[in-house]
């Protein structure tokens, strides 16, 4: 009888802790060039035809840049890029270590 209740309680745990990780919000956002966008944002984007409207939609359960055929009259400003953790990391460790 106890080995029943202790998998009782085992599984409502195992559940608990499910439920609440099901609870989380998703945020999806589209990305360009180091900035994050809303579903449904729109802005220009450079391509190969030129300035086009692009809008920020789920596309195959994913968030995506949907490109349209409208020209922009210019294009969304760019943000420098940033360098990541990994290359600053290594910079600081050459830094230290490389005499």
């Amino acid at each position: 009888m106890k080995l029943h209740r202790g998998m009782l309680l085992m599984f409502l745990g195992l559940v608990l802790s499910v439920r609440g990780v099901g609870a989380m919000e998703i945020v999806n956002t589209c990305r360009y060039f180091g900035g994050d966008f809303n579903l449904g944002d729109s802005i220009c984007l450079s391509t190969p035809q030129g300035n086009r409207l692009a809008s920020c939609a789920m596309e195959l359960n994913n968030p995506s840049w949907m490109v349209s055929k409208k020209p922009c009259p210019t294009p969304t400003a760019k943000k420098p890029r940033k360098s990541s953790r990994a290359l600053e990391y290594m910079k600081d460790y050459i830094r230290r270590n490389v005499k």
